[in-house]
Parts: C-alpha cells; structure tokens; sequence
C-alpha cells in the first residue's frame, strides 16, 4: 500500500515502480474533472485501463472491505474528500466472492484496519489482497470524483 499527494508535485512518480508510473501519469493526462464518467483504456501497459467514477460517500457503517487477486488498484481524488479504510492482506472469509467473476472480494471489518482522509490530489496504491475500505465519509456525506486505475498485478 502507498500513500501519497501528486497535486503540485508530480515528480512523486518517480516513486512508483516504473509501469505503475507510467499507467497512472497517461491516465493524469486526461482532463479528468471534465471527462464523462466512464471507462477508458490505457496503451503503455497491457491490460491496464481506468474508470472516472462521480458517487457519493457514505458513513463507515454502509462501507465494505475488499480486495483483489489480478488487478492492483490506483484510487486518486478528483474532487470532494473520501475516507478509505486499509489493512494489510489477511486471512479472513469472505462476505461475498465474486474473484472469478469481477476480481473482487468483499469481507468483514479487518483487524489493525486503519483510516485515512484523502483529499483531492491524494492518490492510494493497494496492492493485490490488500484489503481497502473505499467510499467512506470524511464528515457528512458528499459527492465525489475520483478516477481508479485497474493496474495488472502480473506487469510488475
């Protein structure tokens, strides 16, 4: 899991291994608060595409952990704040596997699960099977945008 703020400092990039880098700086090239909310392909690594999702938050109680097998997740903050919930991965027994089917598992509240308020510019990396909790109000629930990049696991 990484943690980290691109607003005004992309060089942080550099930071992330290479073609992890690469997937996220072609997906900042889009005018991502002004693009359609949507599915959009990446060409620098196979396989590697992202969503532009416009949603609402919501109390912690009505939020549910996950986790993936295939695909690491990239989640950055166009607009609003969104608290996400993070664990590192563990055995626990999943409240509803869908793996096979959409790459997605959901569970039930991790132990050592940690919070943390992203703001807009804020960009979380999770890792396969490491278990997040997205979607949760900061204060009371608002409207956000955020863009998730779908990165595969097996291009590291």
């Amino acid at each position: 899991m990484i943690i980290g703020r691109i607003a005004g400092k992309p060089a942080e990039l550099n930071c992330l291994p290479a073609k992890l880098a690469a997937a996220f700086a072609e997906t900042l090239k889009h005018d991502l608060a002004k693009e359609p909310a949507a599915r959009y392909e990446l060409t620098s690594v196979p396989g590697a595409f992202f969503f532009i999702q416009d949603g609402r938050t919501k109390p912690q109680s009505e939020t549910r952990p996950e986790a993936h097998a295939k695909m690491i997740d990239i989640q950055y903050l166009v607009k609003g704040a969104e608290r996400f919930g993070a664990a590192h991965a563990q055995v626990l027994n999943p409240t509803e596997d869908l793996m096979a089917e959409k790459d997605i598992a959901f569970y039930p509240a991790p132990k050592g699960e940690f919070f943390y308020d992203a703001q807009v510019g804020d960009y979380l990396v999770f890792f396969t099977e490491e278990i997040h909790r997205p979607m949760g109000a900061v204060a009371a629930p608002e409207d956000i945008r955020k863009v998730v990049v779908k990165f595969p696991a097996a291009e590291l």
